[in-house]
């Protein structure tokens, strides 16, 4: 590439311009060497670019692989704190249904307990009304 500017005969430029210059013709000088390291840099032939390519593909799936691998593990990790989870509250309410069924035992005693008792008692009131009958009837026999 030619420079930018022909060495010797340059008009005068603002510093900043002069300064802008040089580096565009920094630029065009590491540009040629990069066309020349190109030029120079080592091909393949058919035989070596047939083999290169499965070996490519291979590895491009295989890290494919192992990502999709990765996902599925943090999945599978969600799921089991998540199942962990469940099962913790499917333990408490197992527990929770213990507890009121032993509730509802204690109250079913109790209830059966008071059942017994009204019916004594309602026993008791019917006996009483059966005396007071004899004794109201023996009191009108008299009179």
């Amino acid at each position: 590439m030619q420079p930018l500017q022909p060495q010797g005969a340059s008009p005068p430029v603002p510093h900043r311009w002069a300064e802008a210059l040089r580096n565009v013709e920094a630029a065009q000088l590491q540009l040629d060497d990069l066309a020349r390291q190109l030029d120079s840099a080592l091909y393949l032939d058919e035989e070596a670019w047939r083999q290169a390519v499965p070996q490519a593909q291979f590895t491009a799936a295989l890290q494919g692989q192992q990502r999709k691998i990765a996902e599925l593990e943090a999945q599978l990790a969600a799921v089991v704190a998540r199942l962990e989870d469940s099962e913790r509250a499917r333990r408490a309410a197992e527990a929770r249904v213990v507890e009121l069924s032993g509730e509802v035992e204690n109250h079913g005693s109790v209830f059966r307990l008071h059942y017994e008792e009204l019916l004594r008692k309602d026993r008791e009131i019917s006996d009483l009304q059966a005396v007071i009958q004899a004794l109201l009837g023996s009191d009108f026999d008299d009179y």
